[in-house]
Formats: C-alpha cells, sequence, structure tokens
C-alpha cells in the first residue's frame, strides 16, 4: 500500500474507494517516474519516498520591519529553552521550536509539528493561537521554509527596482518588502524622521517593487495582502509574466513561476490524485517563455532567481539549460553556496528522460527517439544535451524533503554580464510594438482606470490639503495623484513615489499619450494599483475646512511631513484608551484632561495620534467632529496596534497555561 494518509470517512463506500485508487495510482505514477530519474540514490529513495507522507512542520518569519520583532525573536528563542526541558514524551517535548540557520538573522523559525497538530492538540492551543494572532498583525507571516529562499538570495538594497513576475498570493512579495522596509527605516533614520518633517526626506530611497500576475482576481488579492506595508513605491500590474513589457529594465528579478508543484505534496496531499509527469512537460514551454522574458527585463550586472516547487528536471535544469543557451553571452549561473550555509541541498541534476505518455512505464532518453508526428508537443530542450556541464548546471540547487525536513523546491540564480546583442534587441523592439498594437485593439475592454496628478486635476483641492495639515505643497504636487474616474469628484488621493510615477504615467488607460517611436520606450502597463492611499473623502453634514481625511494605510507617510492636526501621545495608558474606543466617543467624556483640551481646541476634520515609546512608533487615525471622535481604524488595524504595546504581548507563561 503507497498510500500513508488516512481516508476520511464517507457515506459512500465508492466514492472513498474510488478516491483511494485515484491517491494510489498517482503515487504509483510518480514513484516510477522518480525511480527512472534516479533523483535520490536508491539506499535512501525510502527515506525520501516516506517522508513526503509527513506533514511539514509549521514555519514563519519574523517582520525585520515591525516594531515587535526583537520581542517576537527573544520569545521564540524562551520557547526554544522552555520546549528543550520539558522531560516527559508529549507534545509539548516533539515540538520544540529551531532557528532556519540559513535565514539572515535567525528571523525565520520552525515547529517541529504540522500546522494540522498545532491547531488540534489541546496542550498547544494558546501557543496556536498565539502564531495566529501574531501573523494577522503581521509580526511574523507563516511560509513555508523552502519558500522564503527566493528572496533571501536576491539580497534586496535601498534603490533597487524589483520585479515580481509571477507575485500571487503575495508571500515572497511581502519578504521582499520587509526587507526594503527594514533596510530603509532603521533606527536612526525612524528617530531623523520625527524631527525632520522637510521636504528632504521625501524620498530616502528611489527603490520600486512591481508585482506582478496574469489574473485579475489575485492582483486584488496581493492589494489586501501587501497594503499592511505602507509602501509608496510599490506597483501591482496585470500582465501574463512571458509577456511583461520590455521597456523598463530592473536589477532584481524573481521568476517563481507556475509549475505541477509536486515539491509541496507533504503540504497539499491532494496533489497525488491529479500527478501525471505530462503536467511538467506542459508547463515547460510556459516556464521557458517567462524565464527568457525575465533575463530581457534585467538590466546589466542585476540579479535573476529562478524558481519552482517541482522536483521535475524537465521543469528545472531543462528550462535553465535551454536559456543559457539562448541567451549564451548575456547572463551567466551564480554559485549560491556561500548566502546559503547550513542549508542542505543536491546540484543540478545532469541527465534525466522525457516521459513517452504513448507508453504507460515508457521514456524517451533523446530527443532523436520521438516518433516524428510527436515532435511538435516535445520539444529538443525538454532532453539532456552534453553541453550541461560547460553551462554550469551543477550551479542550481534543489532541495528534497528528506534532507531538511522540508518541502521539494529548485532554485536558479543568474546574473546578466552584457547588454543584449542586436538581435535580440530587434526582437524586444518587434514584441514591444506587437503588444502596443494588440493593447490598442482591446483597449476598450479594459476597465484600467489611469493615474492623473492632484495638481492637474484640481490644483485648489491640493493647496487646501497642504495648509490643513502643515504640509510641503511643492511635495504634494510631485506626489499625490488620483485615478481618472475621480476626476470629476475626487474621492481617493494616492501618494507615488517617482519610480512608481514613471510606470502609472504610462499604463494602457494614457494610450493616446504613448508612443512607439525608436527614441522613445513608453509602453502601456496594465497597472491595477501603485503607491500608497493616502487621503479619502468624507462627507459631513457640518462645516469643515478639508473634508478630506488621512488613511490608516497612508498615516505613516504622512504623518512624518505633518506640522498640524498631529496629536502625540506619550502615556501607554491614554493609547491604550484610543485603541479600545468603539467608533465614536463624545469628546467630553474623554477622562484624559490634556488630551480633552487638546482636542477640544482643534478645528473639525482628520486627525492623527502618534505614539512613541522605545521599540515602537504607531499611528491612529481618526475624525474629530464639533463634539465627537471617531476612530478610522479598520477592527484588523486596531489589533496590530494593540499587538506593538508591551502589555498586550502575551508571556511565555500565559502561552503555556491553558488553565481557566
Amino acid at each position: 500500500m503507497l498510500d500513508k494518509q488516512g481516508n476520511g470517512a464517507s457515506t459512500d463506500n465508492r466514492d472513498n474507494d474510488c478516491a483511494h485508487n485515484t491517491v494510489e495510482r498517482g503515487q504509483q505514477r510518480f514513484k516510477t517516474y522518480y525511480e527512472e530519474q534516479e533523483l535520490v540514490d536508491e539506499e535512501e529513495w525510502n527515506h525520501f519516498w516516506n517522508t513526503l507522507f509527513v506533514p511539514l512542520p509549521a514555519c514563519f518569519w519574523i517582520s525585520q520591519s515591525h516594531p515587535s520583532s526583537t520581542r517576537m525573536s527573544a520569545l521564540c528563542k524562551q520557547l526554544e529553552a522552555y520546549f528543550s526541558s520539558v522531560e516527559e514524551v508529549d507534545s509539548i517535548k516533539s515540538s520544540i521550536p529551531y532557528p532556519l540557520k540559513w535565514f539572515p538573522n535567525e528571523l525565520a523559525w520552525c515547529l517541529n509539528i504540522s500546522r494540522q497538530v498545532l491547531k488540534r492538540d489541546e496542550k498547544l492551543s494558546k501557543l496556536h493561537d498565539f502564531i495566529v494572532e501574531q501573523n494577522s498583525s503581521g509580526v511574523i507571516n507563516r511560509q513555508e521554509a523552502v519558500s522564503m529562499l527566493p528572496p533571501v538570495l536576491l539580497q534586496v538594497q535601498p534603490g533597487d527596482k524589483v520585479l515580481d513576475m509571477c507575485a500571487a498570493p503575495g508571500s515572497k512579495t511581502a519578504q521582499l518588502l520587509d526587507m526594503l522596509g527594514a533596510k530603509n527605516y532603521s533606527a536612526a533614520e525612524r528617530q531623523v524622521c520625527t524631527i525632520r518633517l522637510s521636504k528632504d526626506i521625501v524620498d530616502i530611497h528611489e527603490s520600486l517593487v512591481v508585482a506582478n500576475d496574469s489574473n485579475l482576481k489575485r492582483c486584488w488579492m496581493l492589494i489586501h495582502q501587501l497594503k499592511r506595508f505602507s509602501c509608496p513605491y510599490i506597483v501591482i500590474t496585470n500582465h501574463e509574466a512571458q509577456k511583461f513589457p520590455v521597456g523598463m529594465r530592473f536589477n532584481r528579478i524573481l521568476c517563481d513561476v507556475p509549475c505541477s508543484g509536486d515539491g509541496t505534496l507533504r503540504k497539499s496531499p491532494d496533489l497525488w490524485k491529479r500527478w501525471y509527469a505530462d503536467t511538467g512537460m506542459n508547463l515547460h514551454p510556459l516556464q521557458l517563455a517567462i524565464l527568457l522574458r525575465g533575463c530581457d527585463l534585467l538590466e546589466t550586472g542585476g540579479k535573476l532567481v529562478y524558481s519552482t516547487c517541482s522536483l521535475n528536471p524537465v521543469e528545472n535544469e531543462a528550462v535553465v539549460a535551454e536559456v543559457l543557451r539562448r541567451r549564451s553571452t548575456q547572463i551567466s549561473l551564480i554559485n549560491v553556496d556561500n548566502l546559503l550555509s547550513n542549508l542542505k541541498f543536491r546540484r543540478g541534476l545532469t541527465s534525466w528522460k522525457v516521459k513517452n505518455n504513448a507508453e504507460e512505464f515508457g521514456f524517451f532518453t533523446c530527443y532523436e527517439e520521438v516518433p516524428l508526428h510527436r515532435r511538435k508537443k516535445i520539444p529538443p530542450s525538454l532532453f539532456p544535451k552534453d553541453d550541461l556541464k560547460d553551462l554550469g548546471i551543477d550551479k542550481c540547487i534543489r532541495i528534497l524533503p528528506h534532507d531538511q525536513d522540508t518541502g521539494g523546491f529548485f532554485i536558479a540564480m543568474f546574473e546578466k554580464v552584457s547588454r543584449d546583442t542586436q538581435d535580440t534587441w530587434q526582437k524586444l523592439r518587434f514584441d514591444k510594438e506587437k503588444a502596443y498594437m494588440k493593447t490598442r485593439r482591446i483597449s476598450r475592454l479594459i476597465s484600467d482606470d489611469p493615474f492623473e496628478r492632484l495638481s492637474t486635476v484640481n490644483i485648489s483641492l491640493l493647496k487646501t490639503i497642504a495648509y490643513f495639515y502643515g504640509l510641503d505643497e511643492e511635495l504634494l504636487s510631485n506626489h499625490l495623484m488620483t485615478r481618472t474616474s475621480d476626476a470629476g469628484r475626487v474621492r481617493r488621493i494616492y501618494y507615488l513615489s517617482e519610480q512608481v510615477k514613471s510606470i502609472v504615467e504610462n499604463s494602457v488607460g494614457n494610450l493616446d499619450r504613448l508612443t512607439t517611436d525608436d527614441d522613445n520606450e513608453k509602453y502601456p502597463y496594465r497597472v491595477v494599483h501603485g503607491g500608497i492611499r493616502c487621503f479619502e473623502a468624507v462627507d459631513c453634514k457640518y462645516q469643515v475646512e478639508c473634508p478630506y481625511r488621512i488613511v490608516f494605510e497612508g498615516a505613516p507617510l504622512i504623518a512624518l511631513r505633518m506640522s498640524k492636526r498631529l496629536e502625540y501621545v506619550e502615556d501607554e495608558e491614554v493609547w491604550n484608551f484610543l485603541l479600545h474606543v468603539k467608533d465614536v466617543i463624545k469628546i467630553a467624556e474623554i477622562p484624559f484632561i490634556n488630551l480633552r483640551t487638546s482636542l477640544e481646541q482643534t478645528s473639525p476634520g482628520s486627525v492623527i495620534f502618534c505614539f512613541t515609546n522605545e521599540s515602537t512608533k504607531d499611528y491612529l487615525t481618526a475624525w474629530l467632529g464639533p463634539s465627537m471622535l471617531s476612530i478610522f481604524v479598520t477592527t484588523e488595524d486596531i489589533r496590530l496596534l494593540q499587538s506593538h504595546i508591551s502589555r498586550n504581548y502575551i508571556s511565555l507563561t500565559d502561552m503555556l497555561n491553558n488553565d481557566e
């Protein structure tokens, strides 16, 4: 019996038997295929095979840009020490947390227990609740260990232009933004920013992160996933990755392509039902096209990471080898050994076979064995060639599940060593013009809403906002934009960095302004979202000088530049009171005299409360009426803010004590 997983009860035994047989057949196909590939030595096959039926340990990384990251790291180390000291062999003893040594600064941790057991075990219920709470508040991010590798390898720095070609669901993009955020805003810079409110701090960096996905619904999901980073240099685009516009070049590209996903079988055992070798073969052309386009988008000296959660060599080594052949003078593989110390991995394969789907257990060893009538669907790029060692394919790394208790993964890292050749550039130019003309033909079917400068749409509104909040008008005129659909009556206003503006001003919605002239590399992007939302219109029944409130996600950015309507809170008790205000409170009922007096002397409109202590700098957006105070923050964001202050940070004793 191949299936190590128990099947759930069913009221219809025939359905249960059918599902069981489907799983078993998938397992037999997988076993036959990878035994033929000699993926592992014969003596370790059983270890590899049995590991596939053991659930993955629960893993997470700590957000280094989060105010509570230091305390979270300390707590993880306390948990490690506590669990190690437990003498009895039970769920506590078996779930000892351990840091991933290859992750920078030991900010990634695993529990030696699956997420399912963590959720169900009564002795670990407090720990499970704690992890869920910290994940919702952004202190930690739950993610499979090997999936954290590509952003680590990219080593992004402030000023980098980063493209995530296949970004959804966004965990890797979040990791990239967190790395940039932590490096851009060090403790010293935060202290400087609290003192300086001038236009000198408009852009501490010229970073750019483009998160792209081919599915529009997943793009909207990305917006929700990434908004907590309050980042003005993020753009979310909607393109097929292999057809991403070729004008702008990036110096960091993440190419985590769609794949068969059989490296995730420990996490998703349902994949057994639909595992076929030809899934990888069918995805090979798409993966090849995406990686080729990624290489073309890379600037000289830039780095690109290609990754899959597949074990199949036709999706991994075969793709990398073919791209190296086609871009032989422009790109090269990088040895990443020194970047991943303490990680167990294998070298890239130099031989494999291609499945012959006409025979249940048949394989092709070379392209010449493929019948002529089948060569259209079985290209030569699927097969290994004699040049693999010369191409340096051993610089690729593949992670196998049984080596370090992880999922399966494949990574190759490239560097652009020279500019595009004339032939490549002519091809790119042709692609650009073809894509431009195609976009013109379908533009009426696209609901892209282009950005317009607020200074162009409504200059008087810009002046009103600048005066009301004590902001630099010149700064706002350069960075505030709104969507065209809001031009009649501006509803939402966004803050965009210079790099983001260069993309959104060349979006599909601005087709009439773009050309394909050789001297002008403008071309259309499908921009779903750009920058960070900062202001939003409010409908008031009473007179207010500026009927635009500051949005919570944009508060950290705007507050650093405000000289008016910013209330500083130093007392944790006052801050905790504000966080527990239920929507609306009468100003006269506020029990703190200084706060009540300050609000009574402030005119109606939006205000920001700023709370600062040794480890936290947080903002709370509110609306001040003639006699009422309304908190304009979602329940989810309130929980995030509550998690930052020490009295709400769960103790080790509370976490492990399940007694009521």
